[in-house]
This record gives C-alpha cells, structure tokens and sequence, in this order.
C-alpha cells in the first residue's frame, strides 16, 4: 500500500460529488466552494482525515492524507462502493489490456486480431515490475517468463505474415516456403494458457489500490528519459539493434502516455510508423542474405531494399532529432 500519499485514482463512471455524501459511509466529503478541481476535505465519522481534489472533466481523484492519518484513510479503499465505483489509472488501463488479449485470444490467424493481442500483451509485460511487486520472487519470475515467450512467439508470427505479405508485393512468393508460419502461431497457441486473462484479472484485482500512489504522468517522464537515451545509442544506419531498442521505447512512450491520457506529438506517431516499415524491410534483407545462390530477381530486390531502408533512416534522423537534442 502507499505509505506517502497522495493517492490517484479515477471514477470508472461519470458520478456526481454531492451524491458521494452517504455512498461511501462512514466517510463522507466536505465540499468547500465551488472551484475547478472540486477541493475538500475527507471525514471519518465527522474527524478529518485528509484533503481531496477532483477533476470531473478527467473522472480523476487524489487523496493526500492529513499527518497521522494515513491508516484511517486506507479505510476508504476498502468500502465497497468505493472500490465498485472507482480504481487506480494502472489497474484500469491494465484491466482493458487484459480485455483486448481476451477478445482476440481465439483469433490468432488474423493479422489485426494478432496484433491487438501482441500489443495488449506487450503493454502487460512492462507493467509486471509494477503489478507483481507483491508477488513472491518465484512466482513473479514465472509470470515474466510466460509473458516474455507469449511475445516472443506472437512476434515471430507477426513478423511470418508481414513476410508473407512482402514477399507478394516484391514478387518472390517461391520464398515463402522458407516461413514457418503454422509452426509459430502453433507454438503460441499452446504456450498460452487458458486461464492466463482470469489469472491476470484476479492478480489486478488482489492489487486494485496498491499502486495509486503512482501517478502516470511520471512514467510518462521516465519513458520519455528512456527513449532519449535511446536514441542516443544510435549513430549510424548500421546500429540496428539500437534502432530496434528505439522503436520499442517509442512503443513504450506511448503505451504509457495512453494509460495517463498524455496527449503526445504527432511526430512521435510517425516515428513509431517510419520505424516499424525499417523494421520489416530489415526483416525481409534479412530472409533474402540467407540465401546462397540467390536469383538475379532476389538481388534486383536486396537492392531496392537497401534504397528504401536508407531512405527510412533519414527519416528517422529527421523525426528523432528533437530527442537527440536533448541531450547534446
């Protein structure tokens, strides 16, 4: 539990504040005068217990408990309509996680059903540190690992259907019998447990309030931190694995800023979108080098490929210099 405060949360329905007064008994809220954000002051049986702000536009609350009260206003967590009405932004962004995966669980042959439950899945696996804080250091370690090779396995199977795909458009559909698509996506299907989405539930619910001390915003910055120093890995188009690290902190940016309803620059969606085209032609050069005798038709395509790849890294440097910037 936090043992500081304040405490930020989020009303799951739009609720009116004079209709808190007997909901949530025995605590109740003493407005003062109207003002944006709602300020108050939270009683237990009539006694303060600590200072409240709300922000109807956003559905969001903060608590700060007043000196020697902490304890007291943990009570408020646990009264039940309290909990059905309200729960921490990390939790509930984590709940909608775990209902993407769910949804397109049974539907992994599709790309866009793939890919949500990649994604969902990515979003889940950078926020066990947090989420499972409380775990024993085994059973964390297990839930890391199954996550870890859940991704795994869906991203070889996302990166067999952009293959697949590309192999199309550049005419060489004889090399798609070097994909091993079927083997992949049976891979992932069994990997999966069938009670992995309940599991995870319950482990969000266990831990509803536990991290509502941790405003979003600040992960938000610390993501942000982590994608500049990123970037600044990078110093030529032959650091492709820096590049690799870069598309996966931009993805991380703004997985974070969705769960903190950060509004980010448009230039970030477009170096999220440059970076995952270099990354599937990286892909396919990759497919290509392999072969030993390979057609004139495939080395005709190795060499538009280098084109368009060195194209897409200007556009990277264009679009990543901001944060390359920041710390020159």
């Amino acid at each position: 539990m936090n043992n500081n405060g304040p405490y930020y949360l989020l009303f799951e329905t739009q609720s009116a504040p004079e209709t808190w007064q007997q909901l949530f008994s025995p605590y109740r809220i003493l407005w003062k005068e109207a003002s944006i954000p709602l300020e108050g002051t939270l009683l237990l049986d009539e006694q303060p217990v600590g200072e409240v702000r709300y922000f109807p536009e956003e559905l969001r609350l903060e608590l700060f408990p007043l000196p020697g009260t902490q304890e007291q206003l943990e009570g408020l967590l646990a009264v039940p309509a309290f909990r059905e009405m309200c729960n921490s932004p990390i939790i509930g962004w984590c709940e909608k996680q775990v209902s993407i995966l769910s949804e397109h669980a049974s539907n992994l042959e599709d790309m866009k059903s793939l890919h949500a439950f990649r994604t969902a899945m990515c979003n889940l696996r950078q926020m066990v540190p947090l989420i499972g804080a409380g775990l024993s250091k085994e059973k964390r370690k297990e839930i890391k690992r199954l996550l870890k090779r859940l991704v795994k396995y869906a991203g070889k199977v996302r990166d067999d259907h952009v293959l697949n795909q590309l192999l199309e458009e550049k005419g060489l559909e004889d090399e798609k019998k070097n994909l091993k698509m079927e083997k992949h996506l049976s891979a992932l299907k069994k990997a999966l447990p069938s009670s992995f989405a309940s599991d995870i539930h319950q482990l969000l619910e266990e831990n509803r309030f536990a991290f509502s001390g941790y405003h979003p915003k600040v992960m938000v910055a610390k993501a942000h931190r982590r994608l500049v120093k990123a970037v600044h890995k990078v110093h030529s188009a032959r650091d492709v694995q820096a590049m690799h690290k870069v598309r996966r902190r931009v993805r991380s940016l703004l997985a974070v800023s969705e769960m903190a309803s950060v509004k980010q620059d448009k230039r970030l969606y477009e170096l999220e979108k440059i970076l995952g085209k270099w990354h599937d032609l990286i892909l396919l050069q990759d497919l290509l080098v392999k072969q030993k005798k390979p057609p004139i038709e495939t080395l005709r395509v190795l060499v538009d490929l280098e084109k368009e790849v060195q194209h897409l890294v200007g556009e990277y440097r264009h679009l990543s210099s901001e944060y390359w910037e920041e710390m020159t």
